[in-house]
């Protein structure tokens, strides 16, 4: 695990916690998957990339459900999220 190689981890089990985790800790990556309960995954890393406080902040999406339409839903909104990094 992260943990096990010397890595400081947090954990949030909705959009909206990871939301506040991020702001609030500062982290250097977030893991992030695409189907959450309250605020999908590409919602969640639009606000974090347009979070000034996060300027460097490196985001790996990835779903646990992983199906066709994930991927299709992934390339189509794939250009939405580009476009708030590029601002």
């Amino acid at each position: 695990t992260l943990r096990n190689a010397g890595f400081r981890t947090i954990e949030a089990a909705t959009g909206r916690q990871a939301l506040e985790l991020a702001d609030r800790d500062k982290p250097d990556l977030v893991l992030l998957d695409i189907r959450l309960p309250d605020i999908d995954g590409f919602e969640v890393c639009k606000q974090l990339r347009r979070n000034a406080s996060l300027p460097s902040l490196a985001i790996v999406q990835m779903s646990a459900t992983f199906e066709a339409a994930t991927a299709s839903e992934m390339e189509r909104r794939r250009d939405e999220v580009l476009a708030v990094v590029r601002g």
